[in-house]
């Protein structure tokens, strides 16, 4: 149950998807309900990430089943994970009602992951909406979330966001300290899907800054982190999603 974010983050596939069901199988044969949501919607946000948003959005669905019956305030988390699934799969509009709905339970909830979650997934969708100012403001009090409770978790997902959205401010420089530093710290943990995320919005900053030789390198160090990924996804038509969602294909052509 622990390690499963960490199997997630690592890009791991395959290890993150045996941990996740062997989970699953222990949660309903004992009772411990946490994981039939928590875990659904990591699972949930897995095959999103790789492509399958139809998979994605059944284990979604059975995780908001769980939470509204049996654990409430996971109902934020789950609506997070619609969101992101949503946005990912390209509609924008069912990414803001879902992160709305999230929002609105937020403000009641004093669980601090929780919050962490939809803050960093508002940041996201909002920034997709054309909205950098106000994205810029979710990713940094998200991060003065993870200052205040005091732990690093998601830092560099943290990172990434703000990175994201400082350039559409003409915050050139400044997004690139924010991207190195998520670099560094996603190096350092092993945080591989994130890695190469960071790594390819580096890779676009080094353009706009025009830098084409380093941009090009920074590609390519996200092109060898997206093939280590896709190499350790065993299950053909997955790996084949994974290689074919949008973002993948604005690093490998």
């Amino acid at each position: 149950y622990a390690v499963i974010p960490i199997l997630l983050s690592s890009g791991e596939i395959d290890r993150a998807l045996a941990a996740m069901n062997e989970c699953l199988d222990y949660a309903v044969r004992s009772g411990f309900v946490v994981p039939l949501a928590e875990t659904r919607c990591l699972t949930a946000q897995l095959f999103a990430r790789v492509g399958d948003s139809e998979t994605a959005l059944r284990l979604a669905e059975q995780a908001l089943t769980v939470a509204r019956e049996r654990l409430p305030g996971w109902t934020i988390w789950v609506y997070s994970t619609l969101a992101e699934i949503h946005l990912l799969a390209g509609d924008n509009a069912a990414a803001r009602g879902a992160i709305q709905a999230a929002t609105e339970l937020m403000k009641e909830s004093d669980i601090g992951h929780l919050r962490l979650v939809c803050l960093l997934t508002d940041s996201e969708v909002t920034l997709t909406e054309g909205n950098p100012v106000r994205a810029l403001d979710l990713a940094e009090r998200a991060l003065a979330l993870l200052l205040e409770m005091g732990v690093k978790y998601m830092l560099e997902i943290a990172l990434l966001r703000k990175g994201r959205a400082l350039p559409a401010l003409g915050r050139l420089e400044e997004a690139r300290s924010v991207l190195q530093e998520g670099r560094a710290f996603a190096q350092a943990t092993h945080a591989r899907f994130s890695l190469w995320q960071i790594l390819s919005a580096l890779s676009d900053l080094e353009a706009q800054l025009g830098h084409p030789d380093d941009a090009e390198r920074l590609r390519a160090e996200a092109r060898e982190i997206i093939a280590f990924v896709a190499a350790h996804i065993s299950q053909p038509e997955l790996r084949k999603s994974f290689l074919n969602t949008a973002e993948v294909k604005r690093v490998t052509g």
